[in-house]
Parts: C-alpha cells; structure tokens; sequence
C-alpha cells in the first residue's frame, strides 16, 4: 500500500536550472511538465482558536503540519499542508488517486478510519470544479503507521465531471479528531512523510512539537480531600519528583516554594506519563494556584488550570430533624477579623436547599481570625421546623469583604418516638425512647405528656429527662392513672416529647391503654390458705396529695351460696 511522491529535489535541480531556462526560451517543453514535484508546502488553515508553533513555519521539506491539541497522549487533529510555487508545484493527483501519510513510530494510529473522518481541499481543482471545497476523502486504507488516502472529486456539485486535484496548487489534509490519530507519549518535535500516486518520492514534513501537560481532578476542593494529578510528556523519571503549588504560570517555582511534596507523590512511568496525588491539609491553603511538577532532572511542567483550595465545614452529624440544631466545624475560611456568617442572609449567611436558616442563638456568628472554628466555638444553625425530610444541600457563606463558602449534605429525619409495651394499664411500667431530638439537650419537667380522648396528663411531670449526643433518649416510667385514663375501655394513647426548641415527637397510634384488671393466684382456696391478688391502673403515689388508700374486699361463696368468711 505504501507509494512515493515524484520529482527531485536538491543539487540535481539547481544544477538544470540553466539548461531548463534555455530550453524553455527556444520553446522545447512547456512550463509546467507533467510529474513536476513540489517546494514549498501550504501554510495549513489551523483550526479555530488553534495554536501555531514556531516550528511549523514554511520550509521545503514538502509539507507543514499543526496539531490540536498540542499535548501529549491526547487524541489531537492534524493538519497538513502542501503546495508549491506557480511553474513548479505539485503534479496533479486524478479522482482515485492516492495520497500517503505516514506517521512516526511514537504516534498511535488505529487499525481503520472512517473516511467521513479525513477532509480535503484543493487550491486548484481540475476540469472547471470551485477550489477550496471540503470534502471527505473517497476511502481510507490503514497499514500499521500508514494511511493511504483515495481522492474524491474534489466538486462533486460541479456536474463537469471528476474534478481531481489540478497540478501547480495544494492540498490540506485533515485528520479530525475523529480518526483517532493519538499523540506520541514524549514532549518533543516529530514529523511525518507524506508521498502521492502521481510521484514517487517521500517528502518529509517539517516538525512539529507535541508539549507536556500537567492536570488536575478538580479545581477546588476543601482540606482532607486528595486530589488527583495527571501529566504526560515528560521524559525522566519521579526519583526525586517535586509537586508545589504556584501563582505563576510562567516561571517554575524554586525548591521549598510551595512545596507540598510531603503531602503528595507521583511517578513517571516508561510512557511519560505522570501520576500523583496531594492531600489537602491546613498548610497547603492555596488561592488559585498552578500546580507544577518537576521530574528528577529539574524539567517542571504546568498545569493549565489554577487550584483554589476551599473552605470546609463538616457537621458532627449528617442528620439531623425538624427544628434540631446542627453543630458545624469550619476551617480554612478567610482570615480577616470582619469575618461573619451573618443570621438568615441570603447573600452571606446558612440555607438549606436555598432556604435561609437562623444561626443558633439567633445572632450573627464570628469567624475566628484564624479562619477556623475551635472543638469549643462551633457554628450552629436551627434546622427550621418545615423542613422536608431527606437529604438536603447546606451552603454556609462568610461575609465581612470575604467570599468563600462550604457545602455539605444533610439527611434530614423524622423524630421517631416509640413507647414499650405497646400496650398498658394506667400505673402500669412504661418507656419511652425517641430519636432525632436536639442532641445533648433535654426534656424539661412536664415535657413528654401522655393524651387520650378524655384528655392529657403529664408522664416527666417531675423529672428532667436528658437527650443523649446522638440525639437519642429512653425514660422509664408508668403510665398515668388520673381521670383522663380511667376509663375501662381500649383507648387509643398518644406520647409526645417537646425538646428545648419547642418541636414535639409523638408515638404512633399503635399505642394504647387497657383496662384496669385485678387477678388472684391461686384462682383457687380452701380457708386459711394465702391468696395473692394483683391489679393493674390503680391510683399510685405520684407526689400529689390524693388522700386516698387503696382497699381490698374479698368474698367467697361455697357451692350452695352461703357465704364463707
């Protein structure tokens, strides 16, 4: 499949230029002879935004190339040009002729592309077709690192014909991205040679640089997280590699500058490829940075994005209910006294899903100078009492001149407060636990009230229960037996449980009150024998003065009727 570009160049040539001068003043051949070879390539047109690099100005080694992207190991677009001067240009290449590309040995070429895939345009275009129309190419046939590529007509809207490409103009190749054309793993200059059906000799292009690159997995992130660095194009390896942070991007930082090697490393591997990571912590706090990595020679390599490293907060728990308060754990916010997250501010306080939320304390909170908050000094906020339950996005915004922020998740749950046994008898022994209250708060005396149809009564009318650090509690005590539950019926019973914010849990309904019993073990005696008699729903001493006893009347009849005493 491999064909060669015609016509000599070099000291042969110079030394006809006479004799063809003579020959062409008597009128011997023409101006143009057929099978003339080409000079001087074509600047190509570059892609948009493309950038030309000072090797591929015009030379005479047959054709330019630009790449796009220029960076290693990245699937990049080229563009060849080749041309040649009037009287002494390229020979003309007929619809059905080839024009051959062959790629260095460093640069990945696939198996097979599509011919959509490569583009053509010819500055001369024979039998009357419009120059400079771009079109795919007719086929493409791939041998390792060569690409033989077929000529359409190069007007095919014309209707004069097949219109190949016209001797004394040029041609631009383009190899889109979607031919998969991949660029050599090291960051250095390369050509590739090119030849054509119509000549036989291979011209090689003149060079162009393929660059190195370093990039980063994100561009902003907060302490604790790592971050993942990629490169390639480099050329020696990661013995004494160095990762440092820089404001620059024009001049490589000296050792120790923002030096964050001990937080990261990387290697080199045979393909030039860079891989590392940095761990952010409190001394790698950085405002858009450069990252730049130098490999065991000194060679640094720049990222093309900065790094800002972002404010933190993370809360001491990652759920939380309705109108319970979340305790939060701020670092690297701005260091300036006038630092405040301002209460329920759009613009510079907390929200939860974009609704505005009260600081604890209902006051504006002051940011340590420090930019962090102490174990002893969080930042709290209320959770408001119609928020929805699930997950929910919290945004915290400094103020005071400052810009920064931090987000976190925060599951949003129901409070859930059961009561075992799930039935009783008023005086009968309860407890009640419950989830989802205001951490390490409590239940103030008359907080947790029992309620039936026939009222409510107090169960903690005395005592002060305490809410564990995870929002959790569990109390024991008895079912109460005033009026409310005397009735001998099922009634339903309902427990609810208001913390210190004024929000309430409630029991299911599931919960109820069965009736006063009294039983007798054994069921049944003879005179003189002990009878053990057991009640439930009795009134009990419950701090109150009721002056009432409790008393107990049994009687028993024979068989007969008589009664025994």
């Amino acid at each position: 499949m491999n064909t060669t570009i015609g016509k000599t160049f070099g000291l042969a040539l110079l030394m006809a230029i006479g004799v063809v001068v003579t020959m062409l003043a008597l009128g011997m051949f023409t101006a143009n002879p057929a099978g003339a070879g080409f000079t001087q390539p074509l600047a190509p047109v570059a892609p948009a935004n493309a950038k030309v690099l000072a090797s591929d100005t015009l030379g005479v080694s047959g054709a330019s190339v630009v790449i796009l992207p220029t960076k290693a190991r990245s699937i990049a677009q080229y563009t060849i040009g080749v041309t040649g001067t009037v009287g002494d240009g390229m020979s003309a290449i007929n619809v059905g002729g080839t024009i051959t590309v062959t790629f260095n040995t460093s640069t990945t070429v696939p198996s097979s592309i599509a011919s959509s895939a490569v583009k053509l345009k010819a500055t001369i275009v024979d039998g009357g077709g419009a120059a400079d129309q771009l079109v795919s190419a007719e086929a493409i046939t791939v041998s390792s690192r060569t690409v033989t590529i077929t000529v359409p007509d190069m007007d095919s809207a014309s209707g004069t014909g097949d219109n190949g490409i016209a001797a004394d103009g040029g041609v631009t190749v383009t190899f889109t991205q979607a031919a998969g054309i991949q660029n050599a793993d090291l960051a250095k200059s390369y050509t590739v040679d090119l030849s054509t059906s119509a000549n036989t000799t291979v011209r090689t292009s003149n060079s162009y640089s393929v660059t190195s690159f370093v990039s980063l997995s994100s561009t902003s992130k907060a302490r604790g997280v790592t971050i993942d660095i990629t490169g390639g194009g480099f050329a020696d390896d990661c013995t004494d590699c160095k990762i440092r942070f820089n404001p620059q991007n024009d001049t490589a930082p000296t050792t120790g500058a923002g030096d964050v090697s001990s937080n990261g490393s990387g290697t080199i591997d045979g393909n030039g490829v860079f891989a590392g990571t940095i761990t952010l912590v409190s001394g790698t706090n950085v405002s858009s940075n450069y990252v730049w990595v130098t490999d065991s020679t000194g060679t640094s390599v720049v990222s093309t994005s900065t790094f800002t490293q972002k404010a933190g907060a993370t809360p001491r728990s990652f759920s939380a209910s309705p109108g319970s308060t979340v305790t939060v754990d701020l670092v690297d916010y701005s260091a300036v006294s006038s630092n405040t997250i301002v209460n329920e501010n759009a613009s510079s306080g907390t929200d939860i899903s974009g609704s505005q939320v009260t600081n604890s304390g209902d006051v504006d909170f002051d940011v340590p100078d420090t930019g962090n908050t102490t174990s002893l000094t969080p930042y709290k906020f209320a959770v408001p009492t119609t928020t929805s339950i699930g997950t929910h996005v919290v945004t915290i915004r400094e103020s005071g001149g400052a810009t920064k922020s931090a987000t976190f998740s925060l599951e949003v749950v129901s409070r859930v407060l059961t009561v075992t046994p799930a039935t009783a008898a008023p005086g009968q022994s309860i407890t009640i636990s419950g989830t989802g209250f205001d951490k390490s708060g409590d239940f103030a005396a008359d907080k947790i009230v029992a309620k039936s149809a026939n009222g409510s009564a107090d169960v903690n009318h005395t005592d002060t229960v305490s809410i564990d650090a995870t929002g959790a509690f569990s109390f024991a005590t008895t079912l109460p037996t005033l009026e409310a539950f005397a009735a001998t019926s099922n009634t339903s019973i309902t427990i609810t449980a208001t913390d210190a914010n004024g929000v309430a849990g409630s029991s299911t309904a599931s919960f109820s009150k069965t009736a006063r019993s009294l039983t007798l073990s054994p069921t049944a005696a003879g005179p003189g024998t002990s009878v053990t008699v057991s009640v439930t729903g009795m009134t009990v001493d419950n701090g109150e003065v009721s002056g009432k006893n409790a008393e107990f009347t049994i009687s028993a009849k024979d068989s007969g009727g008589t009664a025994l005493t």
